[in-house]
């Protein structure tokens, strides 16, 4: 039942959701690039997280027209790195870093990366190279 209300809420916001893409402002670090502007990218690989249902987070989180074009810049490492401009509107980020953390590339929030659970491997680099 509380997944049926979960995919009727979803479903609403998916009338609302529009689409178009901006750098990265949430788990992001500021890269240096060798002969141009330093670059935002993701503070975590999103690889290492997964969306929790990849349909809705394409649907809800929109990069436009450029639905194919950004994500294939998005793997040059001397481009800003791009998300849906509805993963860092206010009224979206939780259900980015809940429900779309690799659309989105909120994995730095999500529970097994926010340090708050103990030790690991990502906490221990975080404290080599913080979070900007």
């Amino acid at each position: 039942m509380a997944l049926f209300t979960l995919l009727l809420v979803l479903a609403s916001l998916c009338h609302f959701a529009s689409g178009g893409a901006m750098p990265i402002d949430i788990c992001s670090m500021v890269v240096p690039v060798a002969g141009q502007n330093p670059v935002r990218r993701p503070s975590l690989p999103v690889e290492n997280c997964q969306d929790r249902d990849p349909p809705a987070c394409f649907e809800i989180f929109k990069y436009g027209n450029d639905e194919d074009q950004i994500p294939a810049e998005n793997l040059v490492p001397t481009n800003d790195y791009k998300v849906p401009e509805n993963c860092q509107k206010a009224e979206y980020r939780m259900l980015a870093r809940q429900m779309c953390p690799q659309k989105c590339a909120t994995c730095c929030l999500t529970k097994e990366y926010n340090c708050q659970n103990g030790n690991s491997f990502w906490c221990n680099l975080r404290l080599i190279y913080p979070l900007q």
